[in-house]
């Protein structure tokens, strides 16, 4: 074995070298972006490229307008199915934070969301620290401790690999994957909590840290960074996926920080609980938020978030459309509703008559607003029996 003071040396090594490998590979052998070269108008560069990763006989050419597509949607700031132009001001991180539309707003919560549970199961703390936890599990020899951090990272790497085969599989998907993975991930913590309270053997935390990093790679490793590419729409992508970004790695960066202090506090067996414990907060949010997206396109998606209610949402849409009954006499001034691409909004007075919005279902290029007078009784009690319908939905 290595001296102590050549075994850093070795690891510093292989950290500086491994990066200039991958640079130089990038650099010199990695293909430009398609998606780039058509948008700077090196089209000839781009089919060429794509040709090499599409199978034999696939239109290329279908391939590039459906890109031109893309761009041209991404570049007029719309959501697919929505018209208008919008200014250059709701490109910045304060429109998408401050102003962002009722549809945006969920993929957010789910595109952003997906990307921080992958760190509230303590991934990132575990494996800095994995040592520590091995030698409080009893295993104190540095060639036993290399020897299962190698089978754990071997066990890591080969379950990536089915879970790559697994996210695509037809009757399998998205979503059951990332909730039976954090499920797995609590079972595998509360097991070696367990094992640290009554004392247990260093196999028993050894094979609680291999299932562990199984069910992490089988699920919440490759989906934290798949689910979000998925939901954000073309318009808010690449800022909706740097917020998904800095949220992981923000949290990483809070979770090595504070690790040894939590674990100082908590114990070994309480820092694992609390792991625990927050893997089936990230089962539970996934579970009520998070649609499956295997085989949906962007505009599925983004159908889907202009249409779907979250259930934090549920209570306050039922009292806002209950809020907008007319109880007036057929006398009084009609109301007008509008329907809006924005799903439900708040009523608002706009020269005595009072609007609300009600959330259309888009279909292909989208749905032309609508404009409708309630005016007498038999209209009020059609509308009546759809608020009724649409509570009993909710």
């Amino acid at each position: 074995s290595l001296g102590n003071n050549t075994a850093w040396r070795v690891m510093t090594l292989g950290g500086v070298v491994l990066p200039m490998v991958l640079v130089i590979l990038a650099v010199y052998v990695m293909p430009e972006s398609p998606r780039w070269l058509i948008k700077v108008g090196r089209t000839a560069e781009a089919k060429a490229i794509l040709t090499r990763c599409y199978a034999p006989g696939e239109d290329i050419g279908k391939v590039v307008e459906g890109v031109y597509r893309d761009i041209s949607v991404e570049d007029g700031c719309l959501l697919p199915g929505e018209r208008g132009n919008p200014s250059g001001d709701d490109r910045t991180f304060q429109a998408l934070l401050c102003r962002p539309t009722p549809a945006v707003r969920r993929m957010l919560v789910v595109g952003v969301g997906v990307a921080a549970c992958q760190q509230t199961t303590g991934i990132e703390s575990i494996q800095v620290y994995l040592i520590f936890i091995l030698k409080a599990s009893g295993i104190e020899t540095r060639d036993e401790q290399l020897a299962y951090l190698m089978a754990i990272g071997f066990v890591k790497v080969v379950v990536i690999v089915l879970a790559g085969r697994l996210f695509d599989h037809p009757k399998v998907g998205r979503r059951p994957l990332l909730i039976g993975s954090n499920l797995g991930l609590a079972a595998s913590l509360l097991l070696l909590g367990i094992n640290f309270l009554v004392g247990g053997s260093g196999e028993v935390a050894v094979l609680s840290l291999a299932l562990y990093v199984m069910f992490f790679s089988l699920g919440m490793g490759p989906g934290a960074w798949l689910i979000p590419s998925e939901v954000f729409s073309l318009d808010v992508r690449a800022r909706a996926m740097s917020l998904a970004t800095f949220s992981n790695r923000f949290l990483a960066a809070v979770g090595n920080a504070t690790f040894l202090t939590l674990k100082a506090g908590f114990g070994n067996a309480g820092i694992c609980l609390l792991f625990a414990a927050l893997c089936l907060g990230n089962a539970v949010f996934i579970a009520l938020c998070l649609p499956e997206t295997r085989g949906k396109s962007l505009e599925d998606m983004a159908r889907y978030f202009e249409e779907a209610v979250f259930p934090w949402e549920a209570g306050s849409r039922f009292r806002q459309v209950m809020s907008w009954c007319p109880r007036s006499s057929p006398a009084s001034e009609p109301r007008r509703l509008r329907a809006s691409s924005n799903g439900l909004t708040s009523p608002r007075d706009d020269g005595g008559a009072k609007e609300s919005a009600l959330n259309p279902i888009h279909q292909g290029g989208g749905t032309p607003h609508i404009t409708e007078r309630i005016t007498n009784n038999e209209q009020l009690s059609e509308l009546e029996s759809e608020l009724e319908q649409s509570t009993r939905a909710l």
